[in-house]
């Protein structure tokens, strides 16, 4: 058996791994949760056929997915896989356990459907497109220098907004005051600019991790202490001021997928892999060590990592059913997470479904197409940036967005979380020389040649 065949095979095995996993896991967290709002759900359905069934549709885009190449969106289609269409579909049964099996098989089949079309789709048709000349400047050498001026001046107001607004603070908050920290700064936004939101998500999902990879990629030691330094000083201050544990993820994961990148050859199999690896070492971990508050906090984690996404989706789709909303095209998404949060979870918060469940929450069914262009822009840019920079920096750089599109609106991405900022980057050429690929170095050859 030729050798990619064999990595299939071990692909399709880490992919059935994760959706036991996945069931495992949502049975224990509906167990240990069930006086919550929201987790009081009995697993034990009628329909075992449909379980099974779901767990056949999961597995059926893992066919399709592009095993032998490094290309950004490889890595995207795989997170937004594992974290989002899989747990969706496989708990879909479970929580829409009211309405008739037809029902129920039409959406998980649909949902399969919509995801699996659109892998096969952009990687046979839709990356062929080139948007070099927007992303990659060949603009002369002043035009350049303004641009990273302005950038520069533009950061360092955002810093003296957050400071001038919030004062400089770097008591960070315990893991248990964490979401006592959080509501007292979003009762504290309500009456400032939303700019001010804007400034710290870029800076948290974005500028962050750039600023620790261009540090740890640096030739010169006194850069590569410069740049992690500010990029940890930035991550303390944000998650001092607002206690969002998602700042600190985002530049630990940036950090730990440049490591385990470097060397890859398919994206795909690598971080399925380990996704699987780490997930059974915390499932062995959680078992062994009966420690109460581990215990919690590993639960609390993947809940919030895997089970969430699945059970927001479930519940989107529960309201826009119950509602009579599906075939409509009136825009309501931007009020659904907070009505969702307060009718299925009794809290004031945010339950948003990510890209899956936010297809029929922009304008009814239109809402699919417009969801598909937009991502279809977002993954073209990033591919065809790693046509020129390293692959590995591109997905560090770009998980967190990867990870967020899991969870909220495909329309969030580009302004609230920092893509946008993430491309002036590079169009100004804030990276690291040796972040380039010999083909971007022929590429301005050419285009001076020209």
């Amino acid at each position: 058996m030729e050798k990619s065949s064999i990595l299939r095979l071990k692909f399709y095995f880490f992919t059935f791994l994760w959706e036991c996993f996945i069931i495992l896991l949502a049975r224990k967290i509906f167990d240990t949760f069930y006086f919550v709002k929201g987790y009081n759900i009995n697993y034990d359905i009628e329909s075992k056929l449909l379980v099974f069934l779901s767990m056949f549709l999961a597995l059926m885009p893992a066919f399709f997915m592009p095993l032998e190449n490094k290309a950004p969106s490889s890595a995207f289609f795989i997170i937004l896989y594992y974290f989002h269409i899989i747990p969706s579909i496989i708990l879909f049964p479970v929580i829409l356990s009211d309405y008739s099996e037809y029902i129920i098989l039409i959406f998980l089949i649909f949902f399969m459907l919509i995801f699996t079309l659109y892998l096969i789709s952009y990687q046979f048709l839709l990356k062929k497109i080139d948007i070099t000349n927007i992303i990659i400047s060949k603009k002369r050498s002043s035009f350049l220098y303004m641009g990273r001026i302005i950038i520069i001046i533009v950061i360092c107001i955002g810093y003296l907004t957050l400071i001038k607004t919030f004062g400089l603070n770097f008591s960070v908050p315990s893991i248990f005051s964490v979401y006592t920290q959080r509501k007292l700064f979003k009762e504290e936004l309500i009456n400032l600019p939303k700019i001010t939101l804007y400034i710290i998500t870029n800076f948290a999902y974005v500028l962050s991790p750039f600023l620790i990879i261009k540090g740890v990629t640096s030739d010169k030691i006194f850069k590569k202490i410069l740049f992690i330094l500010i990029a940890f000083a930035t991550t303390l201050y944000l998650f001092s001021l607002a206690g969002f544990k998602s700042s600190i993820f985002a530049i630990a994961i940036s950090f730990i997928i440049y490591l385990l990148l470097r060397k890859s050859y398919t994206y795909v199999y690598t971080l399925s892999k380990y996704i699987i690896i780490l997930s059974i070492t915390l499932g062995v971990f959680y078992f062994l060590i009966h420690n109460s508050i581990l215990d919690t906090l590993i639960l609390h984690w993947l809940r919030r990592v895997t089970i969430v996404q699945g059970l927001n989706v479930a519940y989107h789709i529960d309201y826009i059913m119950s509602n009579d909303l599906i075939l409509t095209h009136i825009p309501f998404y931007k009020y659904s997470s907070p009505i969702i949060s307060e009718t299925y979870y009794g809290t004031s918060g945010n339950a948003p479904a990510g890209i899956l469940g936010s297809m029929f929450e922009i304008y009814g069914v239109i809402g699919i197409f417009i969801t598909l262009i937009l991502l279809t822009f977002f993954l073209i840019s990033i591919d065809t940036l790693a046509k020129y920079f390293k692959e590995e920096i591109i997905v560090s750089l770009s998980v967190s967005i990867f990870y967020i599109i899991t969870g909220t609106s495909i329309t969030t991405i580009f302004f609230t979380y920092g893509f946008i900022l993430l491309l002036m980057l590079f169009y100004f050429k804030f990276y690291n020389k040796n972040w380039r690929k010999y083909d971007y170095l022929q590429f301005n050859i050419n285009s001076l040649k020209a």
